[in-house]
């Protein structure tokens, strides 16, 4: 993925992802959402660690 779409994706799925966690009141979407926000943090921070050591 571009560098610079990055960023805005990141921002995208936290919003989407604190806003499920605020209004829902389903424990269902809020594990899928918090699951999801920690795979794409993770996913974020292991390719640009891998990035940055090259």
């Amino acid at each position: 993925m571009k560098k610079y779409l990055v960023i805005p994706c990141v921002v995208i799925v936290l919003f989407l992802g604190i806003r499920v966690l605020l209004t829902s009141s389903n424990m269902l979407q809020m594990t899928f959402a918090l699951i999801g926000m920690l795979l794409v943090l993770f996913g974020i921070f292991k390719e640009y660690g891998k990035a940055d050591k090259k």
